[in-house]
């Protein structure tokens, strides 16, 4: 669970993207919301747009926004006996699945700002339903299959009267809206894999061995800083690991030399 945050505000004042996808079947939901909603607000758009139709999930994995952290947040979690994951910083193993689909609902806004101005929020469930029939490869099928064991029907499957009317011309806009989205999307995707697997190996380290690791993300205050206030932090040092191994995800006891 993330947010797309920043957007051009819209008539009916959302600024601000809830983004949920579902770790199994990839099915995602995106709701419309403002960057100031409070933790209360955000539990209720939770249950208001997962709870009621897919349960109470498991966990939650979420980053480390305030909103997530909050004791109110935290509370619910526990009452609703859903167990709260905070994400690792540039992990792409738990905080990427989300990114990902910020990236490709972000390539579709970007057509909606330029094309319909300031109501892209009237436009998201279509984006969702575009999203959700697509294809993933991660799953060999798309979320929608994944999770309900069949595509949906589109709208550009129906066949239209020829008579011209309101109805028809709203089903026509429709249809020509979801097909451009169906096009972004499948370019979405293939742009999102050749940049997710761009110089990516799936390495495996084994208990002990040294390894040259980047400093670049570490908060820790005496790894790769020079004497100059941290302006002088180096890239990578050259450290030593100690892994304890959990399916392929290590945790590591380091230190420079």
């Amino acid at each position: 669970m993330d947010f797309i945050p920043g957007l051009p505000r819209t008539k009916d004042g959302h600024d601000t993207i809830l983004v949920i996808v579902d770790r199994l079947t990839k099915r995602c939901h995106v709701v419309p919301t403002v960057a100031t909603i409070t933790a209360q607000g955000l539990v209720e758009l939770f249950i208001a747009h997962y709870v009621r139709l897919h349960g109470l999930p498991a966990d939650v994995v979420s980053d480390r926004d305030w909103k997530f952290t909050s004791k109110f947040w935290s509370s619910c979690s526990k009452m609703l006996v859903t167990k709260l994951k905070m994400a690792s910083a540039h992990h792409q193993r738990t905080d990427g699945q989300v990114e990902r689909v910020n990236a490709v609902l972000e390539s579709y806004l970007r057509h909606y700002v330029s094309g319909f101005q300031n109501d892209w929020d009237h436009h998201l469930a279509l984006a969702e339903f575009a999203y959700n029939r697509q294809y993933q490869s991660t799953i060999q099928m798309s979320p929608f299959k994944a999770d309900l064991g069949y595509n949906l029907k589109l709208p550009a499957d129906l066949h239209l009267s020829s008579t011209k009317t309101p109805a028809t011309a709203f089903i026509l806009q429709q249809q020509t809206i979801l097909r451009e989205l169906q096009a972004n999307a499948r370019l979405g995707a293939e742009k999102m894999k050749l940049l997710y697997d761009k110089g990516r190996r799936d390495q495996q380290f084994n208990i002990g061995e040294m390894v040259l690791i980047s400093t670049q993300n570490l908060a820790s205050a005496n790894v790769g800083y020079s004497l100059l206030g941290g302006l002088g932090r180096t890239k990578s040092s050259r450290s030593y690991m100690t892994v304890q191994r959990t399916n392929s995800i290590y945790r590591k006891n380091w230190a420079c030399i």
